[in-house]
């Protein structure tokens, strides 16, 4: 059997008109940070909205897409074809709270009905000239997948850490549909007053629930026991058949699965059958269609010195989210000097729409600069 994936890709001539809302005057730096650096932006305390407290169980029940059946196609036969010319032209118009611009890590969802009426909604953080301060988890939604804006009543960002001693941020945010709403899910790194930086320590899991996508309840820790020193990056939340799924890459490069009735309780990790040789495994996302699981992912060298430049993305399918095809190479960095993407490819979101696939994905360019 040969099937080759459509795919489409967001930017360049499909790029929009400037958004509205969220805005505030670009600050003018004396000159671009040339290399990423922790201290390169001051961390200014973001004013986030008043959020109500949202206790899950009597929040009205969304209407969630019909489930996806079983796949019964041999996915290990299919020829997946890589995409020509995937690099976009331009990034998308994504205004942030602080004035630099510089989103990352979406994941977005698609409602062909429209969700409290808007049909994209875009979970991401920011991460100017790799300052990790700034990486609080925000919101945008968008009506043709390019536009993109603050929903009316929602302030950026939704949640910030009570302190930032040891280099404590929040990262990596994940938007999945389930029975209570819509839930976000994100990662706390946390400073254990042990001299150890954030990003050395073991990673928490954090959950907020919405009946809206508008008005957030409190964030609650959700999986907070490690097998190991577990840092859990970009977490890919599904809710499957009364039982959340969740997928996480460690440090080891490897992608790992586990199952949970009530997000509180979890079963033990299994290790999924996904590489690159001679690479790691580092962000990723994934979404089940009537192909199956399909999966989007960054990748370091394996002997990289560094997480963040010199990435690609790589595309992969499974038929039970375990077992995966071999990884095609779909997105590199972009060549060409002053590419928005000339550096690295970062985590992604893959969007199955009615004709065909929309990749929006994170980069970054020679001057630390980091894009959608």
């Amino acid at each position: 059997m040969r099937r080759h994936m459509l795919w489409i890709y967001v930017g360049g001539a499909l790029l929009g008109a400037a958004l509205s809302g969220c805005a505030r005057p670009l600050p003018s730096p004396a000159a671009p940070f040339p290399t990423c650096s922790p201290s390169a932006v001051p961390w200014v305390q973001p004013s986030p909205a008043t959020t109500p407290a949202i206790t899950p169980s009597p929040c009205p029940s969304p209407t969630l897409a019909p489930a996806t059946p079983t796949p019964t196609v041999d996915v290990f036969s299919f020829i997946i074809s890589p995409p020509v010319s995937p690099n976009a032209d331009a990034p998308l118009s994504i205004s942030t709270y602080d004035g630099f611009n510089q989103a990352t890590h979406p994941k977005v969802l698609y409602f062909p009905e429209k969700f409290s009426g808007w049909a994209y909604w875009m979970a991401y953080t920011l991460y100017p000239y790799c300052n990790d301060d700034y990486e609080n988890p925000c919101i945008a939604v968008s009506q043709d997948g390019i536009s993109w804006t603050v929903p009316q009543g929602l302030q950026n960002p939704l949640f910030v850490p009570d302190s930032l001693e040891g280099g404590q941020h929040y990262s990596d945010p994940h938007l999945v549909m389930t029975p209570l709403g819509m839930e976000l899910w994100f990662r706390f790194n946390p400073y254990f007053d042990d001299g150890r930086n954030a990003d050395g320590n073991p990673g928490y899991l954090m959950r907020s629930v919405s009946p809206d996508g508008i008005h957030w309840g409190q964030p609650e820790r959700m999986l907070t026991t490690h097998e190991g020193w577990e840092v859990r990056l970009s977490p890919i939340v599904m809710w499957e058949g009364g039982l959340y799924r969740l997928w996480y890459a460690e440090r080891d490069g490897v992608l790992y699965m586990r199952t949970s009735p009530d997000g509180l309780t979890w079963s033990p990790r299994t290790a999924c059958s996904l590489a690159v040789p001679g690479h790691k495994i580092w962000h990723q996302d994934m979404i089940k269609t009537d192909l199956g699981y399909e999966i989007i992912f960054s990748a370091k060298k394996a002997d990289a010195t560094d997480n963040l430049h010199n990435q690609s993305l790589f595309y992969a399918i499974s038929p039970d989210g375990i077992t995966f095809t071999h990884p095609v190479n779909i997105i590199s960095p972009n060549p060409r000097p002053g590419a928005l993407d000339n550096n690295s490819i970062y985590r992604s979101s893959l969007v199955k729409v009615q004709d065909g696939y929309r990749i929006y994905y994170a980069a970054m360019s020679d001057y630390s600069v980091w894009k959608i």
